[in-house]
This record gives C-alpha cells, structure tokens and sequence, in this order.
C-alpha cells in the first residue's frame, strides 16, 4: 500500500455559503416556528440578515394553515 494525498475537503464554512446561495438562487421561503419570543428574533434576525425569506408561525393558526405554509415552502419554478 502506498500513501496517498489527501482529498480536497472544503471548510464548513464554505459548504454553508454554498447552500445560503443555493436557497437564495432557488427562492426558497423558511418557515419559522419558535415558542420562545427572545430566540424567535434573534433567529429571524439571523435568517433575514442572511438574505433569506422568512415566514414566522403563529401559535394558533386555524385548521388546514400547516398545509398552506408547507405549500409555501415548495420551491418556486
């Protein structure tokens, strides 16, 4: 057996630039759902700040809304 070189790994960082890109080229929506008000803005803030488009979730939403924020989630075309 020989040694060989080791792959090309890319950094964390990068694969998390790669896919904010992804979702922002693809007009992806983020669904928010946080019970806490306090971590609920600071992850909207963090979301948004990325470019992303975000949907915060009510705490009651009628019958049938989880189906229309699924919907909602659905990469556009």
């Amino acid at each position: 057996m020989q040694r060989g070189t080791p792959a090309e790994q890319q950094s964390p960082a990068t694969d998390q630039a790669d896919a904010l890109q992804y979702l922002r080229g693809c007009g992806a929506q983020v669904l928010l759902a946080k019970d806490n008000a306090v971590n609920r803005e600071i992850a909207l803030a963090l979301l948004r700040n990325a470019g992303l488009e975000v949907d915060v979730a009510e705490k009651r939403r009628p019958a049938g809304a989880g189906a229309a924020a699924a919907a909602a989630l659905r990469p556009r075309t």
